[in-house]
């Protein structure tokens, strides 16, 4: 039944509407994620936790995620090959990633490292069991290049507009002060785990479950051991990978550009208020630039269609490239509101078409794979990028503060010394620049064109189409076959 005769005040076409229902759930997911690099913080400030009790737990998290992220990445995958949906799994994540969110974010007087560790392994872990089959389930209720770059940019706009009504939660007159503080984390938390349910129920209702193929058979044999399966499974899953081209020059892509962007992200609070000394300005334009940078993913929507995917990727990293030079420019004697604004403008503008027009160009890999191997990897590829950026952003962030660190940048100090200087733009201008560059080769290498995904695209239909034929003339075969016995044992 068509979307907009079920709700007809919707002025939109079926299409448009089922791709806005598929992207809602992320204003919500996006907000409860946003504080996750503001807890550590708030923890330290609040509940006297020790720093280095926090940086153990973050990197047992990296460790975690390393283990926990393939993992579900290929369950999802099984299950969605089995049932025929990922609805359960996503509906699954939604509830941890509430429900662990709540307890993250509004702890006990107290608190203690363990609680904090718990609960900060259980929100990533919901998190993951959310985003990951959301992710895959994006390709699959698109078909074209095109159409996929058109949902995995309604699916980034609104994650960034959760990001949005996150920072401006601390604005509102409820509060004695704009910072965020122990109170407004825990009315985040509340109002949008509340918020999660409102949100994910048109895109579980009325979103199809969209279209996968794979001749693998996800039931375990009969005559095998399940431990032994699943490794064969595993070492199979692997070997794909090694010899997939397309997704190889992908990943590699994106660990130098995730490294990249993460040293400038890293220390850009730091670069803001301990050097430029404007730090009073660091909310007010970084919210102006995520307000004035959404709509400007339409514009990298276009260059994406005329242009293609991999062209607007690269125009994207040329831009990361004029903000770290630009970086490099900017001084205490020549920085103010608008220089500082121009460079968040620029900044989040690349942050937002870096993140959904790999995800796109990932969707187009995962036909191409299925295509290859007969087999479908949605939600482990899109599990193995998750990872991929969360470590490139991780390992870029502490490449940078130790650069900085290393030349003798003090963030504690009122004044630093010229080779302190020296260091935090080194980390912030040239070694981005370069690891960007590297990225780029990466990208300008990678093979899939809108033409040829349109190939693969029609030969993965024919084959799945072939594929239906034999299995209906299989179970015609086996209806006649047991008329056969039954007029047999009859006669």
């Amino acid at each position: 039944m068509a979307i907009h005769r079920r709700l007809p005040f919707i002025k939109l076409s079926d299409k448009a509407a089922q791709n806005i229902f598929y992207a809602m759930p992320m204003v919500a997911s996006s907000a409860l994620f946003t504080p996750i690099y503001i807890v550590q913080g708030i923890y330290a400030k609040h509940y006297g936790l020790a720093l280095t009790a926090i940086a153990g737990v973050l990197v047992f998290a990296r460790l975690f995620d390393a283990i926990t992220d393939p993992i579900i990445g290929y369950l999802s995958d099984k299950s969605r090959i089995k049932r025929g949906t990922r609805k359960p799994t996503v509906i699954l994540g939604a509830i941890v990633l509430a429900s662990s969110g709540y307890f993250l974010y509004s702890p006990p007087d107290d608190v203690g490292t363990l609680y904090f560790a718990f609960w900060f392994m259980v929100f990533y872990l919901g998190l993951t069991i959310f985003y990951v089959p959301h992710l895959a389930w994006g390709g699959e209720i698109s078909r074209g290049t095109h159409e996929k770059t058109q949902i995995y940019t309604l699916r980034t706009v609104a994650s960034y507009l959760g990001i949005v009504v996150f920072y401006s939660i601390p604005l509102l007159p409820l509060w004695e002060t704009s910072e965020i503080t122990p109170d407004t984390l825990e009315f985040s938390a509340v109002v949008f785990g509340l918020l999660m349910l409102p949100l994910l129920y048109p895109c579980i209702k009325w979103v199809p479950d969209g279209r996968c193929y794979s001749e693998e058979n996800p039931i375990v044999d009969k005559g095998r051991n399940s431990t032994q399966t699943a490794f064969r499974q595993l070492a199979k899953t692997l070997k794909e990978m090694f010899h997939n081209k397309p997704l190889l020059l992908f990943l590699g892509a994106f660990l130098f550009a995730g490294s990249g962007l993460g040293m400038w992200f890293g220390l850009y609070f730091i670069y803001v208020d301990a050097y430029l000394g404007m730090g009073i300005l660091f909310a007010k334009i970084s919210l102006i630039g995520l307000v004035v940078s959404i709509p400007g993913s339409l514009v990298w929507l276009k260059i994406a269609k005329y242009l293609g995917k991999k062209q607007a990727w690269l125009l994207a990293m040329l831009l990361g490239i004029a903000a770290f030079a630009y970086t490099g420019v900017l001084g205490p004697e020549n920085a103010g509101f608008w220089p500082l604004l121009l460079l968040s403008i620029s900044i989040t503008s690349c942050f937002i078409s870096i993140e959904f027009l790999p995800q796109s160009m990932l969707s187009d890999i995962v036909d191409y794979s299925t295509w290859k191997f007969r087999t479908y990897r949605g939600s482990t590829y899109f599990a193995l990028y998750l990872f991929t950026n969360k470590a490139a952003l991780a390992v870029g962030g502490a490449l940078g503060l130790a650069i900085a660190g290393g030349y003798g940048f003090d963030p504690s100090s009122s004044s630093q010394t010229e080779s302190g200087i020296a260091g935090l733009k080194l980390a912030m201008t040239w070694m981005p620049a370069l690891l960007v560059v590297i990225s780029m080769i990466f990208i300008a290498l990678s093979p899939i064109t809108a033409q040829r995904h349109g190939i693969i695209r029609r030969r993965l239909d024919a084959i799945e189409a072939r594929s239906k034929r034999n299995n209906r003339k299989s179970s015609t075969l086996d209806k006649g076959a047991s008329e056969t016995l039954i007029l047999s044992a009859s006669n």
